[in-house]
This record gives C-alpha cells, sequence and structure tokens, in this order.
C-alpha cells in the first residue's frame, strides 16, 4: 500500500471497515460479478487513498455518499469498458440515484429531482454541491478532465431546469 504515514493509513483502514460493505452493494448493483465487485471496490480505496487529506470525517453520511459516488463511477466506467458501451449514453442503462438518496435522507425533494436526470450529471452535482468539491477535486476523483465535469455541470443543470420547469407546468 502507498500510504505511508500511520495516520493516513489508519484512516483508510477505517474507511475500508465502514464502508467497504456498502460499495460493494452499489457496485454489485451495476456489475453482478462478485469478483470483480471486490476488484472494483479496491481500486475505488486506492483513488480515495491518493485524497484522504480531502476526507474530514470519516465517519459521516458526506463520506459515505463521496466513497459511494467514487465506486458508483468506477463501476460504470469498468461496465461500459466489458460491454463496449463506451459511446452508448447513461440514458440507457437507467441508472437512479437510489443510494445517495439513503444519504441525504432530509433533502428528499431535491434527491427526487436527481434521480430524473442521467447519473452521470447527478454525482458531478452531488460532489460539487452537496459535497463541496471543486471541479479539479471532481475531476481527479473521477479520473475525468476539469473540463468534463464542467460540461457535465453546466447540462445536468439544463436538465434539471427542464425538469422543473415541466414539474411547475412551465412548459
Amino acid at each position: 500500500m502507498f500510504v505511508q504515514k500511520k495516520k493516513q493509513r489508519e484512516k483508510l483502514e477505517m474507511l475500508y471497515r465502514t464502508y467497504r460493505k456498502i460499495m460493494y452493494y452499489v457496485v454489485l448493483e451495476i456489475i453482478q460479478d462478485s469478483y470483480l465487485a471486490e476488484d472494483i471496490v479496491s481500486e475505488a480505496f486506492f483513488r480515495v487513498a491518493r485524497h484522504l487529506d480531502k476526507i474530514n470525517e470519516e465517519q459521516s453520511q458526506k463520506t459515505k455518499a463521496f466513497l459511494c459516488i467514487v465506486t458508483k463511477h468506477i463501476a460504470i466506467d469498468f461496465y461500459r469498458k466489458q460491454k463496449n458501451y463506451s459511446s452508448t449514453p447513461l440514458e440507457e442503462a437507467e441508472y437512479v440515484l437510489e443510494e445517495e438518496e439513503r444519504f441525504y435522507e432530509g433533502e428528499g425533494e431535491a434527491l427526487k429531482v436527481l434521480s430524473k436526470i442521467p447519473s452521470d450529471y447527478a454525482q458531478v452535482l452531488l460532489l460539487k454541491y452537496a459535497q463541496g468539491y471543486s471541479n479539479k477535486e471532481i475531476g481527479e476523483f473521477l479520473e475525468i478532465s476539469e473540463e468534463n465535469v464542467r460540461q457535465r455541470i453546466h447540462r445536468g443543470k439544463k436538465k434539471l431546469q427542464e425538469i422543473l420547469g415541466k414539474e411547475s407546468g412551465g412548459e
């Protein structure tokens, strides 16, 4: 393991013990292969290990949601690569944000709306606005460019506006 400092290693171990099962469940819902799910959870922890300093509270809803979002993104990327769906829009895969909704129970109305937009957009919006991460940090976590993060935020906001306009009778 490349985590050198004892405190960081302990933090990563604590995150692993606390969240590995929910992360595994998130992956299993997408991949449906227990061995691959374990590999993807490991990959998620390797990515998180590079950014441990950005996690302030080990046991919080915010950390749980963050870890699940990152894990879900890795699983979706893996799924696309395995199934040669790299050009298929995520809307067709029908992934919704059920897991994230459980983490923000008090914000149910906002999450109901978020669950209506493509997962790629919703994940970035959650990381940006609910979690407070910068575009650069989101890009690092999800291994996408900052420009891609900005595009997803822009498109996600546009989709949200369309949905809110329809629901309020504006369209």
